[in-house]
């Protein structure tokens, strides 16, 4: 059988949920007839997560960007990205296809939303997760709301990619595949199971950063994947394993030390308009912060003996860790924490 644009396949009926026919001509229209914005703000996905956040000041909008994650769950994405073949849509793009599992499960589930402040995106991007096995307690999806100026650091076109991402663990992008199949019949090209994040020696916290240029309807999106079992040692140039390492301290820091995470009392508001027409925009949730009163260490080479030469260094960090400690009755408690990455600040080599 030869492949299908989605409308088509709908229409042939081979599917397991049949649309009516006005349902399929609405589905028409809507994938070829409107502009990506308005498609985008009618999708249940926007409407479901527009309102959940107001954005403090130095953070993009949460409803401009939760329309970048809503466009890849419009009818226009999946008349473009999307075929119908005997039964199924299999997606024509591997990275867009994954990534369905991931945002049907945050959409199902409602997953939460966690602001982090910018030194604390430093510190954590200096800590290196060591190797080991996957923590007690997992937050199965969450979305991770990074300052704007993080844009350029993820990498794409800085105007276009989002400072959300969307972090899962591999139980979660599962069961968001094996639901979305049962809803749409999708056929996901997966990974084999050796490489898989569903396989348990391969547990990890995982990431998709996405992009969408709305105007144009150009959607792009980038996986990371974040294994427990791996240790992840950035170098500067590899956008993937700073991101990587702050989501993955994120999980151990709400295992092993909560105080980090701060939620605000009461939903924040905004006022929105023109002239004399302003709307009140009441947030559903309060803001949940992680380190948002983290000032990051700072120390600078001062030596005791005046005498003595100093070195010369460009600032740097000095890599923070996690660390076992034994504590409690007797020192027989074994215990994580996190020691804390320093700036080290150096000498001005032009002075």
């Amino acid at each position: 059988m030869s492949e299908q644009t989605v409308s088509e396949f709908l229409r042939s009926k081979e599917y397991r949920f049949p649309f009516s026919d006005e349902g399929l001509d609405c589905f028409e229209h809507f994938a070829r007839g409107c502009l990506m914005p308005e498609n985008v703000k009618a999708s249940k996905f926007y409407r479901r997560f527009k309102d959940r956040y107001v954005s403090p000041k130095g953070y993009s909008p949460w409803s401009k960007e939760m329309a970048k994650f809503a466009s890849f769950a419009t009818p226009l994405f999946f008349e473009t990205q999307f075929y119908g073949l005997e039964g199924n849509l299999y997606s024509s793009h591997y990275g867009c296809g994954r990534f369905l599992g991931s945002i049907v499960h945050s959409y199902l589930y409602k997953s939460p939303a966690f602001y982090i402040s910018e030194d604390m995106v430093e510190a954590l991007a200096n800590t290196v997760v060591p190797a080991m096995e996957e923590p007690e307690k997992v937050i199965e999806s969450f979305y991770l709301v990074l300052p704007e100026k993080y844009r350029d650091r993820l990498g794409y076109d800085s105007q276009k990619v989002s400072p959300v991402v969307l972090a899962h663990t591999g139980t979660a992008h599962y069961e968001g595949l094996q639901i979305a199949n049962r809803f749409f019949n999708v056929g996901i090209a997966n990974p084999s199971f050796d490489e898989h994040p569903f396989n348990p020696k391969n547990a990890g916290m995982h990431a998709h950063v996405v992009g969408a240029d709305v105007e144009n309807g150009a959607l792009w999106v980038d996986y990371c994947s974040g294994h427990w079992d791996t240790e992840f040692k950035t170098d500067g140039g590899d956008n993937g394993k700073w991101l990587i390492n702050v989501i993955k301290n994120i999980i151990l820091l709400h295992n092993y030390d909560p105080k980090r995470f701060k939620t605000e009392e009461k939903p924040r508001q905004e006022t929105s308009g023109k002239g004399f027409r302003l709307d009140s925009i009441r947030a559903e949730y309060p803001i949940t912060w992680v380190g948002k009163n983290y000032q990051r260490q700072r120390t600078a080479q001062d030596p005791t003996d005046p005498d003595q030469p100093r070195r010369i260094f460009k600032s740097h960090w000095r890599k923070g860790h996690w660390h076992h400690y034994w504590a409690g009755v007797g020192r027989k408690e074994k215990i994580l924490k996190w020691v804390q990455p320093v700036y080290v600040k150096g000498v001005n080599l032009h002075s």
